[in-house]
C-alpha cells in the first residue's frame, strides 16, 4: 500500500474531504518523524514501537573494486510490533 491508497482508505472510513484527509496523514508522519529525529522513542498502545538509534560507522568493502570505503555513521528506525497487533 502506499500514501495514496492510504488517504483514500483513511477517507472512506472517516468520511472526511481528500484534502482534510492528506493533511492529518501528513501532521501524523511529520509528527513521529520530528520525535525519531530528536532521539525520542515513540510507542502506540496495541500498535507498535517506533526507536531511533544511531548506527556506527564502519568499514567496508566495495565488491566491484575491493576497495575499503568508509561508511559514515547514520540513524536508523527500528519498528516492534505489539503483540496485539501480530494476532
Amino acid at each position: 500500500m502506499d500514501k495514496k491508497k492510504l488517504n483514500e482508505l483513511v477517507r472512506v472510513k472517516t468520511g472526511w474531504d481528500l484534502e482534510t484527509t492528506e493533511r492529518s496523514i501528513d501532521v501524523v508522519l511529520g509528527s513521529i518523524r520530528q520525535l525519531l529525529q530528536q532521539g525520542d522513542r515513540l510507542t502506540i498502545h496495541s500498535f507498535g514501537s517506533f526507536n531511533a538509534k544511531l548506527a556506527k560507522a564502519r568499514r567496508a568493502r566495495n565488491l566491484q573494486t575491493g576497495a575499503t570505503i568508509l561508511v559514515p555513521a547514520k540513524r536508523k528506525v527500528k519498528f516492534r510490533p505489539s503483540p496485539e497487533f501480530l494476532e
